[in-house]
């Protein structure tokens, strides 16, 4: 379920960036600070690191 919320959001930005933040926060019980730099790094790496994946795979031919 998770995964397939992830993958709606993968094509804006914004929109993934807040999935995650909400993933982090509700789904996992985890503390997340907006104001907290290492936090809010940690929360784009993940967002650049699927939008990367995702565009590499959208881009290949299907078999």
């Amino acid at each position: 379920m998770i995964f397939q919320i992830i993958l709606r959001s993968c094509f804006d930005k914004k929109k993934l960036l807040d999935c995650l933040q909400n993933i982090v926060i509700h789904e996992m019980g985890l503390e997340y600070d907006l104001n907290n730099e290492k936090h809010n790094n940690d929360i784009q790496l993940i967002c650049d690191k699927i939008i990367q994946v995702y565009s590499v795979q959208s881009d290949m031919p299907s078999v």
